[in-house]
């Protein structure tokens, strides 16, 4: 009996073998990639569907009564009218419910839980004529038991600040 084992033959097969095998594992490191980048897309992509669903609450009637009434305020000069009874807490409402919306949105801006650049754009000049509301109603003299105090408004303020810096380096440009 003869034998057919041909070496070159099985070198052959092992070389295909290997070929085959580092063929496999550029596929998986590839999958890998790809798998990344499309995690990368979804995370960016809720980010977006995130900062949408909360910008739709600086569109709710409620707020857009409550920032109406409070540019009313500032800009009449009537706030004496506001401080006194139903009207007094009406204006507290009106303050709170605001800085409330305003929060949420800078809580997520801030820890990089919503896309930035929708949420910067949708509500920087509002933010700056809310920031404004306040000065106004706490320096009135009128109005020193409406001081909206400073640790309830700390998110809105880094935001604002974050916001302010962002705006004069697009001006230095």
């Amino acid at each position: 009996m003869v034998k057919n084992d041909n070496p070159s033959k099985r070198s052959w097969i092992k070389e295909i073998g290997k070929v085959i095998s580092i063929l496999a594992n550029i596929a998986v490191i590839c999958g890998i990639m790809i798998a990344y980048l499309q995690i990368r897309q979804l995370n960016k992509l809720e980010k977006t569907r995130i900062a949408i669903e909360t910008l739709k609450q600086k569109r709710t009637d409620h707020f857009l009564k409550a920032f109406t009434r409070l540019k009313t305020i500032r800009s009449s000069d009537i706030i004496s009218k506001y401080l006194e009874g139903e009207p007094r807490i009406t204006l507290i409402d009106d303050l709170n419910f605001v800085m409330s919306v305003f929060d949420n949105i800078a809580f997520l801006y801030i820890n990089d839980l919503a896309d930035k650049s929708v949420l910067g754009n949708a509500v920087y000049s509002d933010m700056e004529e809310y920031s404004r509301m306040l000065e106004y109603v706490s320096s009135s003299y009128m109005s020193k038991s409406i001081n909206y105090p400073k640790d309830f408004r700390e998110n809105f303020d880094i935001l604002l600040n974050i916001l302010r810096h962002q705006s004069k380096e697009k001006n230095n440009i």
